[in-house]
């Protein structure tokens, strides 16, 4: 275990691990939550992570967004089928009519992990993965020119070069910021220079809704095809257990047949029995010697019991859940059509894909309307041929037989008055199969296994089951072929926007800057987003250049009904710490306007020192901030001080606590506040 991060609500925790793994555990049950949506693990050790928590705010460009429809991820899975234009009204009234508030908001959140090779991960509610970042594809001259003074060429990989130390998402999805520490190359493993980077994220946040929908949708699509994979497993397993007995006593003839020396497979002869009633010597001697009734009954009862159980699945499960699929995958597709541009630029989901994946699911549900057919034919078809084995077993057992593999005439002739017509010709039809698939399968044999019985006598159901490959490698089109290419594809559309996101973002220049000296070294950075003062208002989401042409009912109308917008400004505001190596304090404080569409962020700088002369010196030992405006805790930043006193060798520490505004726009306040004692609490 090498780093933590707690969820925003505090009931789940992510566990970074040495070899690349990121466990979540529930918080009350103490239990692992089930692997995150994705092929996708890092390889190495994680260095950082990060969850926070997506607020609702707007951005510019952004109002045809609002009009998005998206799911919201329920834990009771209740409105699984209820429309995402239902859900969507839902939410959008209730808080028009209820007045905006932290319940209000989504509660979406964005976990981001960080491997010691340079590679950041974006898993939506912690299980999704957005999209994969290599922090080394964004670099600029200034990243280059630092790896150059360490030691390392531009050309070369230089992941043994860096390491990421901090990650932190802003809840508007509009910037990350990656902090690096820069080493030299050689055995040191102190590092040598700090560098933040900030990268770029506009292009998400301004279809935030859309990723959130999507994201919402593929949580869902994946558990279905989990569902549809573990029925398919299971369907293979009952199917294998309700013919095992079955196979285990037909691949018994093939000794007899080897003994024989006979030239057809078994199966062919069985016809020709069913026909003419003459039985060849090693079917006799196996129906007499090898087979029994209670065996035959066995065989009956396991393989009719196997066919209940495959019944059940494909009504209870396998239906449903593409029935549901189908659903999700149609209602994607409408989005898709709907925003072309934004999902196929920025999330890398075209309609062509999505068409595709409509398709071939259309064609499985048909494919298991034709498996449930199956099954009922496959369950008449031995229905008639364990009757008839046990018709031959009596005949063979309790009969004078004239000559070898023959019997008497009475016998031969009660065979055939003991079924109707309609009855031998079906059986007729399931041996004649049979020795096709029997003469296919001998064919296909070496000489030394000719007489290997092929012991699936040709039913459907086994066909169905077994999944082969034509002779292109193309999956064949039966029901478990089919979702396997459901599966391919769903694959591919999550690689196309783990990919298209990534080459969506860019570098923030405005936000990258190195941090302390060789001789200076940073030793603690704190990161903290003030969220917009607007949010104590109602925020409209439907305020859009299309009005009414787009949404049935008028939004703007509900106003009235609401509490009334205030006038606060909407500001963002990025806040960073940093604690050098001499004990110097540095405040980072950057406005950003979310009305506005540049991404550029304006810092303003704050020095703290903590010593004035040298007869009291005062290190800063550690900082943090707390508390902030929605909590209802003023928000102030806290100090661990160390102050030594001159020919004195003892340091007592104290706690000074400041006002996070105040420390900020006041170069000097840090030397004000270590004056006036008043000012701090022990």
């Amino acid at each position: 275990m090498m780093t933590l991060a707690w969820k925003p609500d505090g009931l789940q925790l992510a566990v970074g691990c040495d070899e690349g793994d990121v466990a979540v555990f529930e918080i009350e049950s103490g239990e692992a939550l089930p692997e995150r949506r994705s092929n996708f693990r890092h390889e190495h050790c994680i260095t950082a992570m990060h969850w926070t928590e997506i607020c609702d705010v707007e951005v510019a460009g952004n109002a045809h967004s609002n009009h998005k429809r998206r799911r919201k991820v329920e834990a009771s899975r209740v409105d699984r089928a209820m429309s995402q234009s239902k859900l969507q009204f839902q939410r959008r009234s209730s808080r028009f009519l209820a007045g905006y508030s932290e319940k209000a908001t989504s509660g979406d959140t964005v976990l981001v992990s960080a491997d010691e090779r340079g590679f950041i991960a974006l898993w939506w509610m912690g299980r999704v993965l957005l999209t994969r970042l290599d922090v080394s594809s964004y670099f600029s001259d200034e990243e280059y020119q630092i790896l150059g003074s360490m030691g390392y060429q531009r050309g070369e990989h230089c992941s043994n070069g860096f390491r990421i130390e901090r990650v932190d998402l802003a809840p508007d999805l509009s910037v990350l910021f990656v902090l690096l520490a820069f080493y030299c190359n050689d055995s040191e493993t102190t590092a040598r220079l700090s560098r933040m980077l900030t990268i770029n994220l506009t292009a998400i946040q301004r279809i935030h809704e859309d990723v959130a929908l999507v994201s919402s949708t593929v949580d869902h699509v994946d558990t279905i095809l989990n569902r549809i994979a573990v029925a398919g497993k299971q369907m293979v397993s009952e199917w294998k257990n309700a013919t095992r007995i079955f196979e285990l006593k037909m691949s018994l003839i093939g000794s007899l047949y080897e003994k024989y020396a006979c030239e057809d497979p078994p199966q062919v002869d069985m016809l020709s029995a069913a026909v003419t009633g003459i039985t060849t010597p090693a079917l006799a001697q196996y129906f007499a010697q090898d087979i029994q009734e209670m065996s035959v009954l066995r065989m009956q009862k396991a393989l009719f019991s196997g066919c209940d159980t495959l019944r059940n699945i494909v009504e209870d499960k396998l239906k449903r859940d593409l029935v549901e699929l189908l659903f999700l995958l149609s209602e994607l597709r409408g989005h898709a059509k709907w925003s072309p541009q934004a999902y196929m630029n920025v999330l890398g989901i075209t309609v062509a894909s999505l068409d595709n994946l409509v398709s071939i699911t259309h064609e499985t549900i048909v494919e298991m309307e034709s498996f449930m057919l199956a099954i009922y034919r496959t369950r008449q078809d031995f229905a008639l041929f364990f009757r008839w084995i046990l018709e031959r077993i009596h005949i063979h057992t309790n009969t004078t037989r004239d000559t070898p593999g023959g019997c008497s005439r009475s016998a031969s002739s009660a065979v055939h008055d003991s079924k109707s017509l309609l009855d031998l010709r079906g059986l007729c039809d399931f041996l004649q199969r049979a020795a096709d698939a029997a003469r296919r399968f001998q064919k296909h044999q070496p000489v030394h296994n000719r007489y290997k019985v092929e012991t699936t006598f040709g039913n459907e159901v086994s066909r169905k089951l077994s999944a082969q490959r034509d002779k292109n490698g193309k999956p064949a089109v039966e029901c478990l072929g089919l979702t396997k290419s459901i599966q391919d594809q769903w694959i591919a559309v999550l690689d196309s926007v783990a990919t298209t996101l990534a080459k969506s973002m860019d570098l923030n220049q405005s936000g990258c800057f190195t941090f302390g000296t060789r001789n200076n070294l940073l030793k603690e950075c704190h990161i903290r987003f003030r969220r917009s003062l607007k949010a104590d208002g109602v925020t409209s989401d439907c305020q859009s250049d299309d009005g009414d042409e787009d949404e049935a009912v008028d939004w703007d109308s509900l106003k009235y009904f609401g509490p009334t917008q205030d006038t606060h400004e909407s500001r963002n505001t990025v806040l960073i710490g940093l604690r050098l190596q001499t004990g110097v304090l540095v405040l980072m404080r950057a406005k950003q306007d979310v009305d506005s569409e540049t991404s550029e962020l304006l810092w303003d700088i704050a020095q703290l020192t903590f010593s004035r002369n040298s007869s009291r010196k005062t290190i800063c030992q550690g900082f943090d901030y707390y508390g902030d405006a929605i909590s209802g805790k003023a928000e102030q930043l806290a100090f661990v001080l160390d102050c030594e006193k001159e020919n004195s060798h003892e340091a007592p520490s104290r706690l000074a606590v400041f006002d996070a505004e105040d420390s900020e726009d006041d170069d000097d306040s840090g030397q004000e506040d270590e004056d006036n004692d008043g000012d701090t609490s022990d």
